[in-house]
């Protein structure tokens, strides 16, 4: 969800700079379906772990790792075309580092736990029924780079996020941002 925030806002800079729908046939960014194909296969990780129980208990790393190494093919092929992907690649790049240290599963700190106390959120996630996120716990490693930010519009707590889901959201909302702003064309 905070992902598609920065991608709207993105794309509402654009559009209030000037740019529009029809520049974005100028830009070549390659690969641009990667993005997407890695948030379908972290959407279904919960699905294939249900329909194949012996994956279960495999199904968080396994996915962290498709849908990550996705991501850090599209990186690597756009390292060109803007500062975007280095931002992109760096907030991927957190949000990898913690929760393949973690198992597979993004670690959500206590503050944020406590923010959502007495919420379904809460007893979901403490009973192991979110798929990929767990609570803080002496062996979590670097709980620093775990769902420390509890998102709560109007005060009504919609979820959680991670240092690298901004950083990576900055980076989405700059190509999409780029990507509405006419080509320059060198001669």
């Amino acid at each position: 969800m905070v992902l598609l925030a920065f991608i709207l806002c993105g794309l509402a800079a654009g559009l209030a700079c000037g740019g529009s729908l029809r520049a974005m046939a100028q830009h070549n960014i390659a690969l641009l379906w990667l993005p997407v194909a890695a948030y379908l296969c972290k959407a279904a990780g919960p699905y294939a772990a249900r329909l194949f129980p012996a994956f279960a208990s495999y199904a968080p790393l396994a996915v962290c790792l498709l849908h990550y190494g996705l991501l850090f093919i599209f990186v690597a092929a756009n390292l060109r075309r803007g500062v975007w992907s280095f931002v992109f690649g760096a907030g991927a790049g957190m949000n990898f580092a913690v929760i393949a240290l973690n198992g597979g599963a993004m670690p959500v700190s206590a503050h944020v736990l406590e923010s959502a106390a007495g919420t379904r959120l809460a007893a979901q996630l403490a009973s192991g029924e979110i798929f990929a996120y767990a609570p803080v716990t002496d062996s979590t490693r670097l709980v620093f780079l775990g769902d420390v930010l509890a998102l709560e519009p109007f005060g009504r707590l919609l979820g959680f996020a991670s240092i690298g889901d901004l950083v990576l959201g900055v980076g989405a909302a700059m190509l999409c941002f780029t990507m509405l702003r006419p080509a320059k064309h060198s001669v």
